[in-house]
């Protein structure tokens, strides 16, 4: 309604002028104005830490664990890193377990843990008819947070773990200018077009979604696509080689980095954990690893997302 009040006010100025007889035949440029979203206007103080949250989508509620950076602006556009557990996860755990919350807050970005829906929480990924359309629900959620608070939507990213992971592809496939990045640990991969950057972690002993595809013990009807050649598919989608610039380090860590992209080398990234399970590289909590296999600390997933997703920090926030 602003936006258009102000419109008429500037077309009737310009009325005025021209009617005007003693107006000079050159008028004078009239300034377009810039409104600025309710969300990002200086308003009450917002308290940071952690907020529970529900949203109602296809008359179904939602809920979600919101945390605010201490030095969160509300007139200053801000970073959302959206995380999702994996399969049979509480989004608290998924909390507890990567620290996301504390390290985007260092960063000053926003985070949210989505929580999916069914006794045993499943994220609908390949978009089964009779469960929820969970792409909708958070693209949804993006739009409820911008509206409450100043969410910065070229820099909105998400990150998943398993069944989370795949979530986050297929919103990437489906919602492509929601995401500006997406980071996939242990995650499942569909057939796509995926057009956004991506950060990938995977164990190369995988018990649970093998890293060469196929069914697992745990999975035997599922038949999962093989990690390598799924990334690099992504890699070409963007227009990168399809052939990455592999490196390893002194331990069991192996990056792969897709080269040659239009936006520059790196635009996908593949840590592949050389021995590693079904896991959360650098988790403060380690899944049991007889059902997983073990979770290396050599690297932090954790804040190598935020490195892709933000550029390395520069200091306190």
């Amino acid at each position: 309604m602003l936006r258009g009040f102000l419109a008429l006010a500037i077309l009737a100025a310009l009325a005025t002028a021209a009617c005007d007889g003693s107006a000079d035949s050159e008028s004078t440029p009239v300034p377009t104005p810039t409104v600025v979203p309710a969300a990002c206007r200086p308003g009450g103080p917002i308290a940071p830490g952690e907020q529970h949250g529900t949203l109602t989508v296809d008359g179904i509620e939602r809920s979600y664990v919101l945390h605010i950076p201490a030095s969160y602006d509300p007139a200053s556009p801000t970073p959302l890193v959206i995380v999702l557990h994996g399969f049979t996860m509480p989004a608290g755990l998924m909390v507890a377990m990567t620290g996301m919350e504390t390290a985007a807050g260092e960063r000053g970005a926003i985070s949210v843990f989505p929580q999916a829906l069914g006794e045993i929480p499943l994220w609908n990924w390949l978009q089964w008819a009779d469960f929820p359309d969970d792409a909708e629900f958070l693209e949804r959620l993006v739009e409820h947070l911008a509206g409450e608070l100043c969410i910065d939507h070229d820099q909105v990213f998400a990150a998943g773990l398993s069944n989370g992971g795949g979530m986050v592809q297929r919103l990437a496939c489906d919602r492509p200018d929601l995401l500006a990045g997406a980071g996939i640990v242990a995650g499942t991969y569909t057939v796509c077009p995926a057009r956004v950057p991506l950060i990938a972690f995977h164990g190369d002993a995988d018990p649970l979604v093998p890293y060469e595809g196929g069914s697992s013990e745990a999975f035997s009807t599922v038949r999962f696509l093989p990690v390598r050649p799924s990334v690099s598919e992504w890699a070409r989608g963007l227009g990168c080689d399809s052939l990455p610039l592999i490196t390893r380090s002194g331990g069991a860590i192996e990056l792969s980095t897709f080269v040659n992209c239009p936006a520059g080398d790196g635009q996908v990234q593949l840590y592949t954990v050389l021995g590693g399970g079904h896991t959360w590289p650098g988790a403060a909590i380690e899944l049991p690893g007889f059902i997983t296999g073990p979770t290396t600390q050599e690297i932090d997933a954790t804040e190598l997302m935020l490195d892709f997703f933000l550029g390395p920090p520069t200091g306190p926030p």
